[in-house]
């Protein structure tokens, strides 16, 4: 049953999500930069209200509570997800990913809307410097998937290379390869900066990680660290690039999520009362 309380701003959010989506449908089809403007003006119009909807959601300032549901938390990683997409959009043009990233934020907004929290998961607002651990985290997290999607399209785009098939036109609605390539491991790059921050403050913060739980995080976490700076240094050093590139990429985000979901999503252990 959909939460009526939050129909205002959800909405207007999907509403503006499908716009967006129209428009770069359309974009790929006919580039034009004027639909690129329209289609980016729909996106942030819908991010705003996607924005004020998760603060209702999840934050309850009365009871200094948070309601760190799994689907408010797949909600907000959207968000985030879709405005690095935005970001890049600009940066390079790929607006495969700003299609990818507004699916993703429209279904987890919708399936958000279906659940309601209880009771139990309530958490008391954490210290400054957790709560500062749990942003990182999410923002590393968000970009290191932005990478494994960006990876994904990067490995349809050399198969269709390889072995070209003149009906697939949407080969010629992506940079090519060297750009994607490069975008690629700038979001790891990011992506790695981030999370090491994360780390060092969740390190700093968390005293006792057998007491909280968190020791199999931590352990996926710093070995997902690790392969993400063996790339980055592989990259610099060596031109790691294709296949292998992909892979370790795809390796070091699926440490990163079995780290992610093992820990009940965003270190709900460290928020229980």
């Amino acid at each position: 049953m959909l939460a009526h309380a939050y129909l205002g701003l959800s909405l207007p959010a999907l509403f503006m999500y499908a716009s967006a989506l129209a428009l770069l449908v359309v974009q790929l089809a006919k580039p034009t930069p004027r639909l690129q403007h329209w289609a980016s003006l729909c996106i942030a119009a819908g991010l705003v209200c996607h924005a004020l909807l998760l603060l209702q959601q999840i934050v309850n300032t009365q009871h200094a509570l948070l309601f760190l549901t799994p689907t408010y938390t797949i909600s907000l990683t959207s968000w985030v997800v879709l405005v690095l997409s935005l970001i890049l959009g600009y940066l390079r043009v790929v607006w495969v990913l700003n299609i990818l990233a507004l699916l993703f934020a429209s279904f987890s907004l919708i399936v958000s809307l279906l659940t309601q929290p209880t009771a139990a998961q309530a958490y008391n607002l954490p210290s400054m410097g957790i709560l500062l651990h749990i942003v990182l985290s999410i923002a590393a997290y968000c970009t290191l998937l932005l990478a494994s999607l960006h990876s994904i399209i990067i490995y349809w785009q050399s198969q269709q290379i390889r072995h070209p098939n003149p009906q697939h036109k949407l080969l010629g609605l992506v940079p090519p390869l060297v750009t994607m390539e490069k975008l690629l491991f700038d979001l790891i790059s990011i992506g790695f900066v981030v999370l090491t921050a994360a780390l060092a403050i969740g390190w700093y913060y968390v005293h006792d990680l057998l007491a909280q739980h968190l020791a199999h995080k931590t352990f996926f976490s710093v070995l997902a660290w690790l392969v993400f700076g063996a790339l980055i240094v592989a990259r610099y050093y060596f031109g790691l690039r294709g296949k292998y590139a992909i892979r370790y990429t795809l390796i070091g985000f699926a440490l990163l999520l079995v780290g992610f979901i093992g820990s009940k999503l965003v270190l709900s252990y460290l928020l229980q009362p």
